[in-house]
């Protein structure tokens, strides 16, 4: 229902925009001096047009997200209904037995596609993007996105959106930026009409930055986010939110750190869930470390103040640049799977050998898309797809 109301307040504003771009060109070919001041009226046409879609979209049951089907049903739909057109009134039992058939097997393939597999309760995904880092984290009914940004080039929303699609990802209400470098949110602004994203989280070193450099990419990724009617807010150590089956804590930093790296200021998170023990005696705890680009002072503090944290699951930190102090630190969590979002740069190197050998390490560079999973009984299971 509401589609239909959106569908008849956009497109006369949409016809509008087009008619006023119809004169902005031919202003622009015949008077070339006025080109510009008409493209300005163009621009606030067309900025009505986003805002009031936006709006739209922001109203609850707005939309309905149908899965996508195989090729195979498509193309065995398409058959039978053709058959039913030619028989016409003269359809037999068998034809509307194919019908039936059709309808059961579509709802076994929307059933297989919606949302995460049943027994999940956690599932990472690190998408490959190069020299950057780009994962989304689902639980439940909700679905984050943790850093999302390359040095790489062609990776754009449009290419993301289709990756995005391929694993089940169709909305994201919020994002995390770890730190103010581009290779964590340089895609971010893309991703915002994609996955409808609402709220975005950072650091209280990103803000800082922003205001420092008022042309810089933390500052223009600021402005980019209220003029998409994106919500900034500010989280450190100790803010805490449910999320799908579990709890989202920020480890680190804390507020009021005067430390000197970006990086050492990287947002930390630990996501937790309650399993049932495989061995059916009682329940435990399983968890997800993601770390952004945290390093040095940050590690050093999170090791003592946080000497209890675990991760079944964790992002290496800083694309897996192998500092003595990353490497002790992660070595001292032993985790089950390890994502490393990198480059080839970052890619083998020695002094994670040991480590490689003993868990299930990814490098995206190399293995492709990573995903883990904890499901509900405690076992993780993890891998990768190249395409």
């Amino acid at each position: 229902v509401l589609g239909v109301v959106a569908t008849l307040v956009v497109t006369p504003i949409v016809v509008v925009v087009l008619w006023v771009g119809y004169v902005v060109l031919f202003v622009g070919v015949v008077v070339p001096a006025a080109a510009e001041r008409a493209g300005g009226v163009l621009r606030v046409f067309a900025d009505a047009a986003i805002g009031v879609t936006r709006m739209l979209d922001g109203v609850a049951l707005s939309s309905v997200r149908v899965p996508t089907v195989s090729w195979v049903w498509t193309l065995v739909a398409t058959v039978v209904l053709l058959a039913l057109f030619r028989t016409g009134r003269r359809a037999q039992a068998r034809s509307w037995g194919a019908v039936g058939v059709i309808v059961l097997w579509l709802g076994v393939e929307w059933a297989g596609s919606a949302g995460l597999s049943r027994g999940v309760s956690v599932r990472l995904d690190s998408l490959a993007v190069g020299d950057g880092s780009c994962h989304i984290v689902r639980s439940g009914n909700d679905t984050l996105v943790w850093d999302c940004g390359t040095l790489s080039s062609g990776m754009d929303g449009v290419r993301l959106g289709r990756s995005l699609r391929a694993i089940g990802v169709w909305r994201a209400g919020t994002a995390v930026v770890t730190h103010p470098d581009i290779d964590h949110f340089g895609s971010m602004p893309d991703l915002v009409p994609v996955l409808g994203i609402r709220t975005v989280l950072v650091s209280a070193r990103f803000v800082e930055q922003a205001k420092e450099e008022v042309e810089g990419p933390a500052a223009v990724f600021l402005r980019e986010m209220e003029r998409q009617g994106v919500r900034v807010r500010v989280v450190s150590a100790g803010d805490a939110f449910a999320f799908g089956r579990g709890r989202l804590e920020f480890v680190s930093p804390p507020l009021g750190a005067a430390w000197t790296r970006d990086n050492e200021h990287s947002l930390v998170a630990q996501l937790t869930v309650s399993s049932s023990r495989a061995d059916g005696e009682g329940r435990t705890e399983r968890a997800v470390l993601l770390t952004g680009d945290v390093q040095d002072d940050g590690l050093r503090w999170i090791a003592q103040e946080r000497p209890e944290l675990r991760a079944d699951v964790l992002e290496v930190p800083h694309h897996g640049s192998a500092l003595a102090e990353s490497v002790m630190w992660v070595h001292g969590l032993r985790p089950r799977v390890a994502v490393q979002s990198t480059g080839p740069s970052r890619a083998g190197d020695a002094r994670w050998s040991r480590l490689r050998s003993e868990i299930a390490w990814y490098t995206t560079c190399e293995d492709g898309a990573a995903w883990a999973e904890i499901r509900s009984d405690g076992t993780v299971r993890s891998g990768a797809v190249r395409r």
